[in-house]
């Protein structure tokens, strides 16, 4: 079996467009949210916005695509692949091209006539062509949809990949937009966006949540993998399904968590991880099934931190935003969440590795294991 390593990784949210940026804000963790049609939510910051602005104004041809693929090209222009090799180009999104499908959909019932641009526009394959085609790689492009776990599935993927030697190297990760005036009409109608007044909105892992504190946020996060040994490698994969009793619930254990997490160990070697970065969307639901998910797993002993007060939840992208918290933790970063969570165990001063987290509506989670060499 081929070792797979993290050559890069940039993201893009609302902690902004740098590493620096993101270290900045889990050190001094401050709200990043807004409001937006009548809910919170994380857009992307404004230094964010600005590399989008710039690189919009050079890239003429991308002005034309969703927001969703703006943004995995803005994330993937960090990246530095070599050009003269085969590479896959595989990019997750659990929306897509959601702002254009809404754009062409109330100009076809306005005026009853459909642009042809509709089509093509939003194709879910237009993201990672798109990244392909701004990195003018030897490529080969696939998007895929697998909800909240599209993201790491992405990752998944290109490991099986480089592993097979089907290509050298994979670009890859998760691209989400949804703050769009459907996508959240949804969210609100399934009960579960956060009505909090406090400091945070989003409350991942909140013992002590009386209602649902969701928050939905913007983002990508794209990865540049190969099988050259470089300091970050993905030591484990898991995988787990389970048949909750709605299409968007969580069985009360986190049984498919439970089976990504064991699965993920075992394929490393390892009996347990130095940290867990966990999915907790901030709902009461799903933040306790992960809870029970982890602590059956791991025991109670290990700290476990999340993203999404900081981030919102990015949906697709979101595995990829808590996989850059896992190389700050790894990288040396000592964050902490702002208020007290179900988990009382402080960060080891000597963090080797890291199991991340990613679950999504249907039943499916995945686990990857990050290991510092």
């Amino acid at each position: 079996m081929k070792g797979v390593y993290i050559q890069e990784l940039s993201c893009v949210s609302a902690l902004g467009v740098t590493e620096a940026e993101a270290e900045k804000h889990y050190l001094h963790p401050a709200m990043l949210s807004v409001w937006k049609d009548g809910q919170p939510v994380f857009p992307l910051a404004a230094s964010a916005q600005q590399a989008l602005d710039a690189l919009l104004s050079e890239y003429g041809w991308l002005q034309r695509h969703s927001r969703t693929v703006q943004l995995a090209v803005l994330a993937a222009s960090a990246l530095q692949p070599a050009k003269d090799i085969k590479t896959l180009v595989n990019i997750g999104s659990s929306r897509g091209s959601s702002d254009l499908w809404e754009h062409f959909h109330a100009a076809q019932l306005a005026s009853q006539r459909l642009s042809p641009a509709a089509s093509p526009y939003t194709t879910p394959g237009n993201i990672a062509s798109s990244v392909g085609r701004y990195l003018a790689a030897d490529s080969v492009a696939l998007d895929h949809s697998i909800t909240c776990g599209s993201g790491l599935q992405a990752i998944a993927n290109a490991i099986a990949w480089i592993r097979a030697g089907m290509c050298s190297q994979a670009v890859a990760g998760g691209a989400e937009a949804p703050l769009t005036p459907f996508t959240q009409a949804q969210f609100r109608s399934l009960g579960i966006v956060s009505r909090e007044a406090d400091t945070f909105l989003c409350k991942p892992l909140w013992p002590h949540k009386t209602q649902n504190t969701l928050c939905l946020g913007e983002g990508a996060g794209i990865a540049l993998l190969s099988a050259q040994v470089s300091e970050f490698r993905i030591a484990g994969v898991g995988f787990g399904t389970e048949q909750a009793s709605s299409l968007s619930g969580i069985t009360p254990g986190g049984e498919a968590l439970q089976q990504s997490m064991r699965e993920a160990l075992a394929d490393a070697g390892i009996g347990a991880p130095d940290l867990v970065v966990a999915h907790a969307p901030g709902t009461r639901k799903g933040d306790a099934a992960e809870v029970f998910a982890i602590q059956t797993v791991t025991g109670s002993e290990v700290p476990v931190l999340s993203t999404k007060h900081l981030s919102g939840h990015a949906l697709g992208a979101s595995g990829m935003l808590s996989m850059q918290l896992a190389l700050l933790v790894l990288k040396g970063l000592r964050p902490a969440m702002p208020y007290e969570t179900d988990f009382t165990a402080a960060l080891p001063q000597n963090v080797k590795n890291v199991l991340v987290n990613a679950t999504g509506f249907g039943g499916n989670a995945i686990s990857l294991l990050i290991c510092r060499e």
